[in-house]
């Protein structure tokens, strides 16, 4: 009589179903400038998706969003949650955007007032195509509230409408938010980005760096390395080589730095961070000096309003260039 064979012997491996072959496809090829994607470790259906390099008013933000697809996945979009506060999408519970679960069956481009192509669920869109809808959502919230078009209806389900002021404070706190809700899912972002070099990665680890360096108790707390990380090394050679700043550590001024950078959207120039190191110093004559470049734009009339003392001057054209970098212009001619 032949022995039996063992249970397990010979047994084939399941063959992995469609919809995680397909996923496994698009995973090597998510890729995007302010995106991070990370597959749930014990199951592929589950992606994370990490949110950051953004401009005003989500400076430093890190939102985290997770995406389920269902087994028959692409031919029915993604779930979408969110996991981070952010004053666009509520976190939490299901999420309605134009491409998502509520709309899998809807005709593309069937809403009045949407274009050819602009509305429904397409298979080819795929997993990044559908992370870049929720972005756009987040970065263009107006296009969420639908009931601000009274074509398309009403609002979505899970979606907030809160000024920019909220939203610039949700991405202040987001850092702190994620490191306490959802440390493991940080930290896998994080060693991602450190072990995968991408613009997407280089941003989040220098927006980390600064949130961290601006989180120190004091500046002895604080290294150079750490101040160079976030702000760069070119400002720190630079606070080395001026003989304004001798004795007066730019770490000092790390808190301020971090404002001038986040009220700017992320697009300060340098000249504008090296002249509020100045001012710091006490030397508004030389801040004066490293703001000149931006007086010919302004014009006589705005520059005879400047006050004639050279600390309120450099606080006022400093306040201009910040302005200026948001392309606020109502707030940059209010600032003279």
């Amino acid at each position: 009589m032949a022995a039996a064979q063992p249970a397990a012997a010979g047994r084939a491996t399941a063959a992995p179903d469609r919809a995680t072959r397909v996923l496994l496809a698009q995973y090597r090829k998510a890729q995007h400038e302010n995106m991070l994607f990370l597959p749930d470790p014990d199951d592929m259906h589950v992606c994370y998706v990490l949110v950051c390099g953004l401009g005003y008013p989500y400076v430093g933000a890190e939102i985290l969003l997770k995406l389920t697809c269902g087994p028959d996945f692409p031919l029915k979009p993604p779930e979408l949650r969110c996991l981070t506060p952010n004053g666009v999408y509520e976190v939490g519970g299901k999420i309605c955007i134009s491409v998502g679960e509520f709309h899998a069956g809807d005709r593309v481009g069937k809403m009045a007032g949407a274009a050819a192509g602009d509305w429904g669920w397409r298979p080819t869109m795929g997993l990044l195509g559908f992370a870049r809808e929720a972005l756009n959502g987040i970065l263009v919230p107006e296009s969420l509230n639908l009931s601000k078009h009274p074509d398309h209806g009403k609002g979505g389900l899970g979606i907030l409408d809160t000024p920019a002021a909220e939203r610039q404070r949700c991405a202040y706190s987001s850092h702190a938010y994620n490191a306490a809700r959802n440390p493991t899912l940080q930290a896998r972002f994080l060693a991602h980005a450190a072990a995968n070099d991408s613009e997407a990665g280089r941003a989040l680890l220098r927006q980390t760096a600064l949130t961290r360096l601006c989180e120190a108790k004091s500046a002895a707390d604080t290294t150079r390395a750490e101040f160079a990380e976030a702000f760069g090394p070119e400002l720190l050679a630079w606070c080395d080589a001026s003989p304004h700043l001798a004795g007066h550590a730019p770490v000092q001024c790390r808190d301020g730095l971090r404002k001038c950078t986040n009220a700017g959207g992320g697009a300060v120039p340098d000249a504008y961070l090296r002249a509020y190191l100045l001012a710091a110093a006490g030397a508004p004559a030389a801040c004066w000096e490293e703001l000149r470049g931006y007086i010919p734009s302004l014009g006589a009339d705005k520059l005879g309003r400047l006050p004639e003392d050279p600390r309120d001057r450099a606080r006022r054209l400093c306040e201009y260039v910040v302005a200026d970098a948001r392309k606020d212009f109502a707030r940059r001619d209010a600032a003279l």
